[in-house]
This record gives C-alpha cells, sequence and structure tokens, in this order.
C-alpha cells in the first residue's frame, strides 16, 4: 500500500528519471569498456621499485592495461588488494617518470582517496536532493501560478541548473584538486619531483589537454588542478 501511494505521489517522476537515466548511462558505460582490448599482470610490468613497495607492504596488485587515445593511470584499494588500470602508450615514459607518476597514484592510496571522495561525493548527492525535493514542493509559492504545472517544472529545473548545480560542481572538484596535490606531494617524498613534472607534461601533451587555465575555471569544470599550479606546488619552474 505504501508503495503504491508512494508511486503516485506527483514528485515520484522526477527520481524514477533520474533513476533510469543513470541505469542507461551505466549500461552503455559496459558496453563501451566491453570494446577495449585489455590484458592483466600480477604487477611484473611496474618499475621494480613500486612493485617492491607494494610486496613489502603485503599488497595483492592486479594490473589492467588497456588501449587508449591518451595516456593515464588509475588506481583502486581495498584493504589489501589494489587494482591498477594503465591506459595508453604509458611506457613511452621514462623509468624514473613512470615511477613518478605511481607514486602518485600510490599517495591516493595511502591517503585513502577512495573513501575522501565517496564521502564528498554521498554528501553532496544527499545535499542535492534535499534542495530538489524542497524545490519540487514549493515550486509553486517560488514560480508564478499563471504558468502550467509542467512549465514551473521546467523552470525549476532551470534554476537547479544555474544555481545549485554548479555550486556542487565547484565543491567536488575542489576536493577532488585537493587530493590530487596532496598525492603529488607524497611522489614527491619518494622521488625527485623533476620526474613528474616531466611525466605530467608529457601525459598532457600526449592527451591534447589544456596546461594553464584559471583556478575557478578548473573548480567548475575539471576534477584535475592545471599543469601550471601541479607544478608551482611541485616547487617547480
Amino acid at each position: 500500500m505504501n508503495m503504491r501511494l508512494y508511486i503516485k505521489y506527483k514528485y515520484a517522476k522526477c527520481f524514477f528519471f533520474s533513476v533510469y537515466t543513470t541505469l542507461l548511462l551505466v549500461i552503455f558505460g559496459i558496453i563501451s569498456e566491453g570494446k577495449v582490448r585489455s590484458f592483466f599482470d600480477n604487477g611484473q610490468s611496474l618499475p621494480k621499485e613500486i612493485y617492491k613497495y607494494f610486496k613489502e607492504r603485503r599488497y595483492d596488485i592486479t594490473v589492467e592495461h588497456s588501449e587508449a587515445e591518451y595516456i593515464n593511470v588509475g588506481i583502486v584499494n581495498f584493504f589489501k588488494n589494489v587494482y591498477i588500470r594503465i591506459m595508453g602508450n604509458f611506457h613511452i615514459l621514462k623509468l624514473k617518470e613512470q615511477t613518478a607518476v605511481l607514486y602518485h597514484e600510490i599517495g591516493h592510496v595511502e591517503n585513502n582517496s577512495l573513501i575522501y571522495r565517496l564521502l564528498v561525493t554521498k554528501f553532496s548527492t544527499v545535499m542535492m536532493m534535499v534542495v530538489e525535493v524542497l524545490l519540487l514542493k514549493m515550486n509553486r509559492k517560488i514560480i508564478s501560478q499563471k504558468i502550467s504545472k509542467y512549465g514551473s517544472y521546467f523552470l525549476t529545473f532551470i534554476i537547479l541548473q544555474m544555481t545549485i548545480l554548479p555550486f556542487n560542481n565547484v565543491m567536488c572538484n575542489y576536493f577532488s584538486q585537493l587530493d590530487e596535490y596532496l598525492a603529488d606531494l607524497f611522489s614527491k617524498k619518494h622521488i625527485n619531483p623533476q620526474f613528474l613534472g616531466s611525466a605530467l607534461c608529457e601525459i598532457i601533451l600526449h592527451s591534447r589537454a589544456s596546461m594553464e587555465f584559471s583556478k575557478l575555471f578548473s573548480y567548475f569544470y575539471s576534477t584535475h588542478p592545471s599543469l601550471q599550479d601541479r607544478l608551482k606546488e611541485l616547487g617547480l619552474p
């Protein structure tokens, strides 16, 4: 009975639409990933210094090498299990540059970045849901009642897009960039920062990404700081 009432509730359609859209995006992502050729190893392809770091701390390593037009490295850990994904032609980097980049990724593991980002994301999601419910509930009071019900919903959506969503974006990107700076500093503690700096330049050149943009722009549109800001934090010219 309660479920029927919930389904009939006039605001539920908005949430079901969001759920269906998210599911479709996930399915599309899985299908796209299935077309990418990959191979796996147990860490033997990593630089010896990095492999030794993990083994001394008794981590179980899985490394996936996948084809991509750009170079990138990602890492996920769960307790003592570490999954590293290397995308593109990572081995065009010099050995020391590879080591510096992987130390940056290890920084994410040691800083518990996965939990940190998850908490930030979940907090922002809950905050957004509360704001959306309040706006949907009050939209007839906020928007002129001369407009139709669906017209008022559309205007509420525009208000969200122009105010709350950008703020939510900035907040998530700010904490994400802070996490990247901390990972860079972790790499700096273990290897000469010149190697990380040159690796970042090489990766960005191959990815055709922007090397320099303002902090305000980066907070709105990027989860990573600009190359200029990262080099500055590393103490490089």
